[in-house]
């Protein structure tokens, strides 16, 4: 994996971001990092495009010193996104929704998601009014999200192999329910600009055919009307999910939303910090797959 990400950072990205003279001298504080929006497609669309390169200490050989990334699935998605009308989080009542999953129904491997759910109190309640929802079924989460601003699922999410408007957020107390793309399209979000999804997989690319869409579940949650999404290219580690989660609340507080960058760059703050702590940096499996998708 570090061969492959080594690599791409080498034969692909880096000579992208030095033809847009985007390459630093030294390490920039986000706020001045340039955003940019990965398109991309076939097998590389597979490929982490803002975790590739070195890490090791000091080194600058890597995506993330550059820029700060965001994706999304085509130009014409990106387009279209970009003329809707983009809500403004500034000065408006914050109302953070949390669904939590730490069983669920069936064969599914339990999450420790206490800690995550804890975090995201201490740092969005001085700023918005937290509803945290713990097994909920998914007529409660349907009717709390035309009220929230944000939604957070930390709940284990499934791609459908076959048909993308199936993948699904795995809801439920006593039986299993899947809410669903599908499910989502129908509804209409108004106040809803920000959906964070601490799930498994949740941006993977699992239907092989549709590479060149990028189609998961995070892009189409993206194309039915949320701004922004934050989402996992692969399972997130207990440990890494809390400390991205408190981090990003915590930037979003310090930037009060003031514009669209801000979400970004939340999450690369949120995302250097965690890879910067310790030795982190040797493990990407752990900061790595937190991406953003959004305008």
């Amino acid at each position: 994996m570090d061969d492959a990400l080594r690599y791409v950072w080498n034969m692909i990205v880096k000579p992208v971001l030095q033809r847009l003279q985007l390459l630093r001298d030294e390490t920039c504080h986000p706020s001045s990092l340039t955003r940019i929006w990965w398109i991309s497609g076939g097998v590389l669309s597979l490929m982490p495009l803002h975790a590739v390169g070195h890490h090791e200490p000091g080194s600058m050989e890597n995506t993330i010193s550059h820029v700060v990334s965001s994706y999304a699935t085509t130009l014409k998605s990106l387009e279209f996104l970009r003329k809707k009308e983009q809500t403004s989080l500034v000065d408006q009542k914050h109302e953070v929704l949390v669904i939590s999953m730490p069983t669920t129904p069936g064969t599914f491997y339990p999450l420790d998601v206490g800690k995550e759910v804890d975090a995201i109190k201490t740092f969005a309640e001085p700023w918005a009014h937290v509803t945290a929802l713990e097994r909920p079924r998914k007529s409660e989460v349907i009717e709390a999200l035309q009220r929230c601003t944000i939604a957070h699922f930390a709940c284990h999410g499934m791609a459908d192999p076959v048909d993308p408007l199936k993948s699904n957020l795995l809801l439920g107390r006593d039986e299993l329910e899947k809410l669903s793309i599908e499910d989502f399209d129908k509804m209409a979000f108004e106040k809803a600009s920000i959906i964070y999804l601490s799930a498994c997989s949740t941006a993977e690319l699992k239907v092989r055919n549709l590479a060149d869409e990028s189609l998961h579940l995070a892009s189409s949650l993206q194309l039915a009307g949320f701004q922004h999404v934050i989402a996992t290219a692969w399972g997130a580690k207990d440990r890494a999910a809390v400390e991205v989660a408190k981090s990003f609340y915590a930037a979003l507080q310090k930037a009060t939303v003031t514009d669209v960058v801000n979400v970004a760059e939340a999450l690369h703050m949120a995302v250097v910090s965690l890879r910067n702590t310790g030795e982190n940096w040797k493990d990407i499996s752990l900061w790595g797959p937190f991406v953003h998708l959004g305008t």
